[in-house]
């Protein structure tokens, strides 16, 4: 059970945001193994939260625009699952900041975009999930990263 809500407009000409949040009561409700029954699913944030802004830094009178971006993405504890004497490690809960660059330029029929963004900005480890379930392996999240695009449509 749970909820999940967004909300995102151009707060001025020159500022665009979204915000959602995130509700999951992943609790055990049925389960083949009656230990399980009442505890929290393993690896499923109960609360997350977004927030993304997006600015116009500059504008050029051919239309076209400089911008920058920041926003964040927060995630609850969650468990790694349940031993047979029911006991739990709890993975800690996490922010992760990303940011961007953003210039659109119109061009005759069409636009042109680039983009450089950074992810993960301040290098934030974290334990992203289990891969499979009784081996112990487990997967990182992503460290900084860097990327570049390029976009053109006609």
């Amino acid at each position: 059970d749970g909820f999940e809500i967004s909300v995102s407009g151009v707060l001025a000409p020159w500022w665009s945001a979204s915000l959602g949040y995130s509700y999951l009561d992943a609790t055990i409700v049925r389960s083949n193994d009656e230990a399980n029954v009442g505890k929290q699913l393993p690896y499923v944030p109960e609360h997350s939260l977004t927030l993304w802004n997006r600015f116009d830094i500059f504008r050029w009178d051919d239309g076209g625009t400089l911008g920058f971006g920041a926003g964040a993405k927060l995630y609850d504890r969650v468990n790694n699952g349940f031993n047979d004497a029911g006991e739990t490690d709890w993975n800690p809960s996490y922010v992760l900041v990303d940011t961007g660059l953003y210039y659109t330029r119109p061009l005759a029929g069409g636009q042109f975009k680039l983009s450089a963004q950074l992810k993960n900005v301040f290098d934030e480890v974290y334990y992203d999930r289990r891969r499979y379930f009784n081996s112990g392996t487990i997967v990182w999240g992503n460290e900084r990263r860097a990327f570049l695009q390029a976009e053109m449509t006609f």
